[in-house]
Parts: C-alpha cells; structure tokens; sequence
C-alpha cells in the first residue's frame, strides 16, 4: 500500500472513529470504500450534488452579475455544505423531544 493510500486511510478511520459531536465538526466528509475497505474517495460536500449546486451559481451570477463567472470554487461548495449541515443540526434541535416525523 502506498503512503498516501495508507494516510488517506488512516483519516477516514480517525473520522469515522471520532465521538465529536455533529455541531462541533466544521467539515463532514463521507468516505467511498470498495469492497476490501479500502478508501477510494472521499466527498466534502455530502449533503449536496455538487453539479447542481454549480450550475445554480453560475447561472445566478449570470443573471445578476455583469462579470461572466466560468467556475466555482471547491471552498464555496464546502462552505455551502456546512451551512445546509447546520440547518439541518438547528431544524432538529428546534423539534419536540417527543415525536416522530421531522
């Protein structure tokens, strides 16, 4: 195995091992592994489909912005992504203790 297979290994299962809990992580990865549990990817943006989510600012910057923007940042797609996990630790905060549809 190589050592950045090994390190990217190594994270994953720090990740996956840690008892934090959700509203004190900053970033949520999930981690692809193939069938002998090695890792082959990881997405930093789970909560989201990243295409979509691209497509939308651009063509939003397209519509009220007078520069053309051709890309979109991988930070702003993060950053995307920890606000909707965010909004989604607060939603279920906000709720009863005591029910069974959110």
């Amino acid at each position: 195995m190589n050592p950045i297979t090994a390190n990217l290994n190594s994270f994953v299962d720090l990740i996956e091992a840690s008892t934090g809990t959700a509203d004190k992580k900053l970033v949520t990865f999930t981690a692809r592994k193939d069938g002998s549990g090695r890792v082959r990817s990881i997405d930093p943006a789970p909560f989201l489909k990243q295409s979509e989510v691209r497509k939308f600012l651009l063509e939003q910057a397209g519509r009220t912005r007078a520069h053309k923007y051709t890309r979109v940042s991988g930070q702003t797609i993060i950053e995307l992504n920890e606000v909707v996990r965010q909004w989604c630790v607060l939603r279920v905060a906000r709720l009863p203790s005591m029910g069974r549809t959110i």
